[in-house]
């Protein structure tokens, strides 16, 4: 009787842990319960992966100088080898410059000007001094990349496009997020000619005056799409809004020529 009674207690207990186990995978499924939230794996993840193709359609509105590395034209003049015109945030990593190939643009794929010593020569220094405050040029050289990670220098071919901008550039009263996002808007209604296949990378050039004024807006490159080159342009020209002159580093107001970069983001 003892034996009978302790088995019938060893089966009781078997089912009640396992009534137990049943009841909270129930509650750990159920859509109520907030710890649903903490799964990794939710019920849309289950979607195929691949084969991956970019569905990221952006056209972008962008104003800036030509290239998006910059130097100021006093800094230009005082430049003596590769590491005084390149970003400083970029040389903490290279060292070790040869081979440096410098020349203004755009130089028609004429003969670079090149020198095997780690600072500029008569040649360069030349057409350094020459350039103005919308003028720009490009360097290659030959040179050591620090890799932190695993702390070794390696041979790295440096290439860099740079525009010469004054000390202080020219600024629109809206400022440069609120200007790119009126051309956005001013766009909108024409969005849906873009065809994403033909879509390039357009751009347009600009010149705000020593008074202030906007002049030259030209059309350099077609995105693609001639209806929204046209509308651009059109848009560009009526601009409102006041700009302010660039300034020299004696103060005096000069003139500014900037981009308008639109279509897909490119150079």
């Amino acid at each position: 009787m003892k034996s009978y009674v302790l088995n019938l207690f060893a089966v009781l207990t078997i089912i009640a842990i396992t009534a137990f186990g049943i009841a909270e995978i129930t509650h750990a499924k159920s859509p109520n319960n907030a710890e649903t939230d903490n799964l990794t794996c939710k019920a849309e993840s289950t979607a195929m992966l691949g084969p991956f193709r970019s569905t990221d359609h952006e056209f972008v509105f962008e104003i800036g100088p030509r290239f998006q590395t910059t130097i100021k034209q006093s800094k230009v003049l005082k430049a003596k080898g590769a590491q005084d015109v390149l970003p400083e945030d970029h040389l903490k990593f290279l060292s070790d410059f040869r081979n440096i190939k410098l020349d203004t643009l755009p130089n028609n794929n004429d003969a670079r000007v090149s020198t095997l010593s780690t600072i500029f020569d008569s040649v360069q220094l030349a057409k350094l001094t020459a350039v103005g405050h919308n003028s720009h040029f490009y360097i290659e050289a030959n040179c050591l990349e620090y890799n932190p990670k695993i702390e070794v220098n390696n041979p790295y071919d440096l290439v860099y496009y740079i525009s010469v901008v004054p000390e202080v550039e020219a600024q629109h009263s809206w400022g440069v997020d609120s200007l790119q996002n009126y051309l956005k808007i001013e766009t909108a209604g024409l969005m849906h000619l873009v065809d994403w296949d033909k879509l390039t990378s357009g751009n347009m050039s600009f010149t705000v005056n020593a008074k202030g004024e906007l002049e030259q807006v030209i059309l350099k490159m077609s995105c693609g799409i001639f209806q929204l080159d046209e509308h651009l342009l059109a848009v560009f020209r009526k601009l409102p809004g006041n700009w302010t002159p660039a300034k020299d580093a004696n103060g005096k107001a000069v003139s500014q020529q900037l981009y308008f970069f639109f279509g897909r983001k490119g150079c």
